[in-house]
């Protein structure tokens, strides 16, 4: 189980990052972005207003790039990694 300090320092990092931010573009990795990140798959990956990229990884370590899993009024919906 997480501790709750760890758990508050990893919202707050979240909060500053993402909370009110715009997204402004939304595509998929090219092959070379993938490869110049040594990833296998190409994953989503967004544009945020404050000029940060997002990019949707398989674990914590960057191993690969992970699929995008959208929850909307109890329906689940994928985006894949091509």
């Amino acid at each position: 189980m997480i501790d709750k300090k760890l758990e508050d320092k990893w919202n707050e990092k979240a909060r500053e990052t993402l909370e009110g931010k715009k997204i402004i573009s939304v595509r998929y990795m090219s092959y070379q972005e993938a490869e110049e990140n040594g990833l296998d798959n190409r994953p989503v990956s967004f544009k945020l207003d404050s000029g940060e990229i997002v990019v949707v990884q398989s674990d914590d370590e960057g191993n690969n790039g992970g699929s995008l899993c959208i929850i909307k009024k109890g329906k689940v919906s994928i985006l894949p990694t091509i």
